[in-house]
């Protein structure tokens, strides 16, 4: 038998992935399918830290700062009298309309259904995060973000907008209701996209829950699995406002709200 030919065998014999192959397939998988994840992660990582999406830019751009002037801007106090100025001409604005509305006033942690101005249920927000949204907004960008109503283009959760009843008909024709007789307990989850393209994130706490502690962890969750799901596409970026209020709260307002409604949001 030739040198040559032993040393290949011999080689072949001590090749890690051969033997990975010959004996241990599901292993060898295994692996392929752990590196695969990893790369993947890394990717959406990088993507979520980059997100140099133009929609994100739009409001910060100062380039058309003429007719614009907001006295007293850079001065915080004259700041928050320009934002309560909003804030109020959206509220009548929301008054006028016959339908029920969002209005979120983040600065006074407030996240309440109004219908004709007067607030119907109205929950503290207990975290938000960015904690200080927009807060480098120019006088330009706060003007045209946030001096009108805002309206949602879409939402879904994991909640049912009308709790399930189970219909039964009797021997007689007549009916019965009952409401679902083991509802989820998981705390909704609801977001919803607004026609400027902004994305809100509406987490709902359980009263006896210890979830405090777990905001950062839900909203890395939400932000990862947002950015899996639109790594492909390239306007999935929308700058997002993560809210926790009481699920009960949370799950009473969502259930109410009209499919477009309009806010009135206050930063």
């Amino acid at each position: 038998m030739e040198p040559k030919f032993l040393f290949t065998k011999k080689m072949k014999e001590n090749n890690f992935i051969t033997k990975l192959l010959n004996g241990n397939k599901p292993l060898f998988y295994g692996i392929i399918a752990v590196g695969i994840s990893i790369v993947l992660l890394i990717f959406v990582l990088i993507a979520m830290l980059v997100q140099t999406n133009a929609k994100a830019k739009y409001y910060l751009q100062s380039d058309n700062n003429e007719g614009v002037n907001l006295s007293g801007w850079q001065q915080s106090e004259y700041q928050d009298i320009w934002k309560d100025k909003f804030w109020v001409e959206n509220q009548l604005t929301l008054a006028k309309d016959d339908s029920m509305s969002l209005g979120i006033h983040l600065n006074d942690r407030i996240f309440q259904l109004q219908f004709k101005g007067l607030p119907l249920i109205k929950s503290k927000i207990l975290a938000v995060y960015p904690k200080q949204f927009n807060a480098d907004f120019n006088e330009l960008a706060y003007k045209n973000l946030f001096s009108q109503p805002w309206v949602i283009s879409s939402q879904q959760a994991n909640k049912q907008k009308k709790p399930f009843r189970k219909m039964t008909v009797n021997t007689d024709g007549s009916t019965n209701t009952e409401e679902d007789k083991n509802p989820s307990t998981e705390p909704i989850l609801w977001s919803f996209l607004t026609e400027n393209d902004y994305r809100v994130v509406v987490f709902g706490v359980k009263q006896d829950s210890s979830q405090s502690t777990n905001f950062k962890w839900q909203m890395y969750k939400d932000r990862f699995r947002t950015k899996l799901k639109n790594s492909t596409n390239s306007t999935g970026f929308y700058p997002t406002i993560y809210l926790w209020i009481s699920d009960a709260d949370a799950l009473a307002i969502f259930r109410a709200l009209p499919e477009n409604a309009k806010i009135g949001i206050r930063n």
